[in-house]
């Protein structure tokens, strides 16, 4: 096979394999990219819940940080056990709010970037940070609670 055939080769399968799996072609990421996307959508609503509910008799700074944190501990058992099939461990329980925040501190760099020195509006500014930070959160969190990483 001539060079020039092996490199048209190789770049069929990388193109074949991104139009398969997207943004991850492997498919075991993408099917845990996927189950991550539910479990950010059951989390998200469950904190807003817990939210809701402690907002009922306590301030709303202290309603949403309990919210929030415990939104963080739920996420960490949905993604443990549903997510990546791991076993929960004290270790990787600990080292989980790293993920937010990295997550927090991603978000609030682009935002700036976007608005203040590229001149976007901040709700095109904000989706766009969504569309940037779940896949680097996703990467993140696999990192730190996939033992085969």
């Amino acid at each position: 096979m001539k060079p020039e055939e092996n490199l048209n080769t190789e770049a069929q399968r990388s193109q074949s394999a991104a139009e398969k799996g997207g943004i991850f072609p492997n498919s075991e990421i993408h099917t845990e990219f996927l189950r991550f996307l539910l479990v950010g959508g059951l989390q998200t609503a469950l904190s807003y819940g817990i939210f809701l509910l402690l907002h009922l008799f306590l301030p709303y700074a202290i309603a949403y940080s309990i919210a929030y944190g415990c939104g963080i501990i739920i996420s960490y058992f949905l993604n443990v056990l549903f997510v990546f099939r791991e076993k929960v461990s004290l270790a990787s329980f600990l080292r989980f709010p790293l993920v937010y925040l990295v997550q927090y501190l991603l978000g609030l760099a682009l935002l700036w970037l976007f608005i203040d020195r590229l001149g976007l509006a901040p709700a095109l500014a904000m989706l766009s940070v969504i569309a940037i930070t779940v896949p680097v959160t996703f990467l993140a969190s696999r990192f730190l609670l996939k033992k085969s990483c």
